[in-house]
């Protein structure tokens, strides 16, 4: 089986005080995976890709606003490109009406937050099924 690589990102954070308008009713946890063999072209097309249509700095849909043709142009260009996603979405509300210790989820999503942060720093090689599968058992949820 081919080794395969995550670029991953997340929105939202683990606070509970979901009244409070800048705290985010959902975290969601996103992986761009691409496998070994696929790296190197990934990595080449991406980058021409982002020259193109973000010049300096990364890529990222705020940068592109509104501007949904613009959007539709990058989603077409980025397509052809060898690779998967993989996305968890928590709706933090549905976990606090299910589960008698939001503390434990809290701890689950900080845990996701590390483990984000790591694997994009150190551009660790891993499994995402195992990932969050391992998750999941450890924490219950």
């Amino acid at each position: 089986m081919d080794r395969v690589y995550a670029f991953t990102d997340e929105y939202g954070g683990f606070g509970w005080n979901l009244v409070n308008p800048t705290v985010s009713s959902n975290y969601i946890i996103t992986a761009i995976i691409v496998k070994e063999s696929d790296l190197e072209t990934f990595t080449v097309q991406s980058e021409a890709i982002r020259k193109k249509y973000f010049q300096a700095g990364e890529m990222k849909s705020s940068k592109v606003g509104k501007n949904h043709r613009r959007r539709q142009l990058i989603l077409n260009a980025l397509m052809p490109l060898p690779f998967k996603i993989f996305s968890v979405c928590i709706d933090k509300r549905l976990c606090l009406e299910n589960m008698s210790c939001p503390i434990l989820l809290c701890y689950c999503i900080a845990c996701s937050i590390s483990i984000t942060a790591v694997l994009d720093r150190q551009k660790v090689e891993f499994s995402p099924i195992c990932l969050f599968v391992l998750q999941v058992k450890e924490y219950g949820i």
